[in-house]
């Protein structure tokens, strides 16, 4: 009986491309995953957690005061000026400070922060750089400066596509 064996070399073999496939195609699916991950990492939890966990009760405080003080406040888009504008109910004492900060949903990159200027008794101001689009989280804050401390707060949500135009109270 005449047996004809042939001596393949090792990278020939299809038995060993069957095994050895998966494997491959499994870490190289798993790095792109892991640089994924790296590069566009989730940004929405705040690496101060624990110090935003203690203030929590203090910022509960804040928005029963703006109810207390009965503040209500009207944020205005101006596309044309390119600028927001917001008027108050009730005038504010002169030395108090109004922050607004515009959160985005997803990426902390993209978080606008005011501090807004004066133009009368009742309304402020702040300038653009370029008009936000889309739907935010807007806060505005009314402390004062000699203390620093959060006198009220207001929040709501916006989406800049279907208005320009929130009232807060």
């Amino acid at each position: 009986m005449n047996t004809l064996i042939t001596n393949k070399p090792w990278y020939r073999e299809r038995w060993l491309w069957l095994v050895l496939a998966p494997l491959f195609f499994v870490f190289f699916v798993c790095s792109i995953l892991i640089t994924a991950a790296i590069k566009y990492g989730d940004d929405v939890v705040t690496d101060d957690y624990y110090k935003e966990g203690r203030l929590v009760n203090h910022h509960f405080a804040a928005e029963t005061a703006a109810v207390d003080l009965g503040v209500e406040v009207e944020l205005i888009l101006n596309k044309v000026d390119s600028r927001f504008e917001l008027q108050l109910n009730q005038p504010l004492s002169s030395d108090d400070t109004i922050k607004l900060e515009l959160s985005h949903p997803v990426e902390s990159d993209f978080d606008l922060f005011y501090v807004l200027k004066r133009k009368s008794l009742r309304g402020y101001y702040a300038d653009l750089n370029s008009l936000p689009e889309g739907r935010w989280y807007v806060r505005i804050e009314g402390s004062s400066p000699e203390s620093n401390e959060l006198n009220w707060r207001l929040s709501s949500e916006v989406d800049f596509n279907q208005t320009s135009k929130l009232s807060l109270q």
